[in-house]
């Protein structure tokens, strides 16, 4: 799938559309198009348009990574990142070192699979991290920021199919906590390995995610994609454990955040704008944060990483859809408020504040741009290999930002309003042009009788149609021209061409 060189994901689209009168069309044939137009990519005053109508201005300083990270975890002397990866290339653990003056990338570590579960064991002398669908957790030794002593401790046997998720450790490194998200349970293993583990089954359809130990309450918990729930087990966990409670939160919980002294629990919600506050005392919600740009947003903002202040005064989010971070105010619990937004790169998937409080960490899963696929597969260049193939083009980075002050903080709320497309009245965002033959709301009349809509699967519109001079194309992406689509090039030009459509996803 080749993309555009200014855009990401420009989709094959034609639409038919009957009228009571005649076709509309956006340019006769053979007239070259010359209506201004938008396109995603680094625009003139530095920021970065992405194909959804948001756009990027993200601050600090930024790391180039790999391919998707989707967790970190800072070692217990504050000096490194261990960021896993599990994106369509090499999935692998990346070691950064947190220097003076920001970070670098100082190891990595591919591995055959990886799924968000990682951790250090409390000494930081073990790395612990899932290994997805190769069911086991790989386990190796830590020491100035290298990996060594591979050692893989397998979650289940023959045909079972467990897939681990989260993993959690004991403070005396001895257990681990491992969330089987597609066996629906939970797995207990000896750190060191060869004992058969302990498995809890948590119900049909639950898919754990992530695993949190409190030992003040001898309660591990388990937050349940699949019941809008958070499962409570008590420790220590034996062959004929079972589940002790669930207590409520809201759709698709995630990561969760243990205070120290235990007595609150943080639940990011990814299919609601939202973060659960639960008194573990006794397992009620003490409040709903929102992390949403605006109050009463639709959900869309896929809170997906929390973390707090060495103070836990303040909680930030990492909203992934909405290519920001929002930073509450907890310091009163019940009367938590929101302090304002801070930036940053694609599709940020965890947040981490520095040991000291003086920077705040975020992965970004996909960077900081868009980027074409020329070198991508094509049937014009038979026997070349697939050098850039557009699930795996896109190299994450973390975002080091040192934490901003209050006025700041102002600053940069202002910045991240503007680099999104949505209003506080849920108005669209382009105004709709006079005699548009699009009704303005439902309901409204409109001259359009019918619409038939094709879309030409796993193609661009410049591989496509960038040969087409009414359109805004790229000729020297397109590979399947004219000469061997000719239908698809009638139907445009007879109907409309949509050239300037753009799809959310690398893929399909």
């Amino acid at each position: 799938m080749v993309c555009d060189t200014r855009c990401f994901g420009r989709a094959v689209v034609i639409l038919l559309v009957a009228f009571t009168a005649r076709p509309v069309v956006s340019a006769g044939p053979g007239q070259a198009r010359r209506d201004p137009v938008e396109l995603p990519g680094v625009q003139m005053d530095g920021s970065v348009q992405l194909p959804n109508q948001w756009s990027l201005r993200p601050v600090g300083r930024q790391v180039v990574l790999g391919d998707f990270p989707v967790n970190m975890a800072v070692h217990p002397s504050g000096k490194y990142l261990a960021i896993l990866h599990a994106g369509y290339g090499d999935h692998e653990i990346v070691v950064v070192a947190l220097t003076p003056g920001g970070a670098r990338v100082h190891s990595r570590r591919v591995i055959e699979a990886g799924f968000y579960g990682r951790n250090f064991s409390p000494d930081g002398k073990r790395l612990y991290c899932s290994g997805g669908t190769r069911e086991r957790i790989e386990s190796f030794a830590f020491a100035e920021g290298e990996l060594s002593d591979h050692r893989s401790l397998p979650v289940s046997a023959g045909k079972r199919v467990c897939v681990p998720s989260g993993v959690a450790v004991s403070s005396d490194g001895t257990t681990l906590y491992v969330a089987g998200n597609r066996g629906h349970e939970v797995v207990v293993l000896p750190a060191a390995g060869g004992t058969p583990a302990i498995r809890v089954k948590l119900g049909k359809e639950s898919f754990p995610y992530a695993c949190v130990v409190d030992e003040a309450h001898r309660k591990l918990y388990v937050s349940l994609w699949g019941r809008a729930g958070v499962a409570v087990l008590d420790l220590p966990i034996r062959d004929d454990s079972v589940v002790a409670a669930v207590w409520p939160t809201q759709d698709h919980p995630n990561e969760m955040l243990l205070t120290r002294d235990a007595k609150t629990l943080y639940v990011a919600n990814a299919n609601r704008n939202t973060v659960s506050v639960i008194d573990t005392a006794t397992g009620r919600t003490r409040e709903i944060l929102s992390s949403a740009l605006h109050p009463g947003a639709p959900d869309g903002s896929t809170p997906n990483s929390v973390a707090l202040s060495p103070d836990e005064q303040t909680l930030y989010i990492a909203n992934a859809d909405n290519n920001n971070v929002a930073v509450i105010d907890v310091s009163e619990p019940g009367r938590s408020r929101s302090r304002g937004f801070i930036p940053v790169g694609w599709y940020p998937t965890s947040v981490r504040v520095s040991p000291d409080g003086k920077r705040l960490l975020v992965a970004n899963a996909k960077g900081t741009t868009p980027k074409a696929n020329r070198g991508g597969p094509n049937p014009l260049r038979p026997g070349t290999t697939i050098e850039e193939y557009i699930a795996g083009l896109y190299r994450g980075t973390l975002s080091v930002i040192d934490i901003p002050d209050e006025d700041e903080l102002e600053r940069l709320t202002v910045r991240a309003y503007a680099c999104s497309p949505l209003r506080a009245d849920q108005r669209p965002v382009i105004e709709r042009p006079q005699g548009n033959p699009i009704p303005a709301k439902v309901g409204d009349p409109s001259p359009i009788r019918y619409c038939l809509y094709i879309v030409k699967e796993n193609r661009t519109y410049d591989q496509v149609l960038g040969d087409m001079p009414e359109g805004n194309g790229d000729p020297s992406l397109c590979i399947f021209g004219e000469e061997v689509t000719p239908n698809q090039h009638a139907l445009a030009r007879e109907f409309v061409l949509l050239d300037n459509f753009y799809v959310e996803s690398e893929v399909s």
